[in-house]
């Protein structure tokens, strides 16, 4: 099953948080293919190996770290980029060759924390304006630093 670019038999590496040198190879069995609409995730069954020597056991909390790159790449931007206009989609501004703002319409897919994945409407060489604090308006002229 490939279900949001993970799949079964996907390696996985498994920490425990009070002993994070310790790394532990594992595969993904399992997929629910069922994601909760409120949480936005979904249970993964791992098989990780384990002999007597292993420190892992029942009830044991740690954390896991799945590379879920695709073969494609994805775009994705600073989440202090996002600009709402008094509507229900989301935008980011944009400061074009002669130094003016033009605002973009964007549709965006998933919150990877530290960055927004972009899916429509972003080519990927647009300089973006962050932080915005001002009001800013279409066409103004700004001082801008890379």
């Amino acid at each position: 099953m490939f279900l949001y670019n993970i799949y079964d038999g996907q390696a996985v590496d498994v920490y425990i948080p009070e002993k994070p040198p310790q790394k532990f190879k594992g595969y993904i069995s399992q997929i629910s293919g069922k994601l909760d609409n409120i949480s936005r995730s979904m249970e993964v069954a791992l098989i990780i190996p384990n002999d007597e020597k292993s420190v892992l056991y029942n009830g044991l909390y740690v954390k896991t770290k799945i590379n879920i790159k695709g073969k494609e790449k994805i775009l994705t931007i600073n989440p202090s980029c996002l600009v709402t206009l008094n509507s229900p989609e989301q935008h980011v501004i944009q400061v074009k060759d002669d130094s003016t703002i033009h605002f973009l319409k964007i549709k965006h897919g998933r919150d990877l924390d530290d960055r927004i994945e972009i899916l429509e409407w972003l080519k990927g060489d647009e300089l973006l304006i962050t932080n915005i604090k001002d009001v800013l308006k279409e066409g103004q002229k700004v001082k801008y630093q890379k």
